[in-house]
């Protein structure tokens, strides 16, 4: 995927959710409000479950040039690559 070579995504392949969880997490500090960091969990797990389903998707329409992409760019941890 060539044209994400230069933008947020050739960093992140999920750049939304990963803003979404930290914001999720900074205004828990921000506001004190230590209870919603028990959501945090079920969030993760949504997050993740809603990426891998959209990557299978786009596996199916972009087929191996995806395939590449994910390989050389991780999923939502910038800097965590797949062993």
């Amino acid at each position: 995927m060539g044209k994400f070579r230069t933008t947020v995504y050739s960093i992140v392949r999920h750049p939304q959710y990963l803003g979404g969880f930290l914001a999720h997490v900074g205004i828990t500090f921000l506001l004190s409000a230590w209870y919603s960091l028990i959501f945090t969990l079920v969030m993760v797990v949504i997050i993740y479950t809603i990426s891998w389903k959209e990557e299978k998707e786009l596996i199916k329409e972009f087929g191996k040039e995806y395939s590449d992409y994910q390989k050389q760019v991780p999923m939502l941890i910038p800097g965590f690559k797949r062993l």
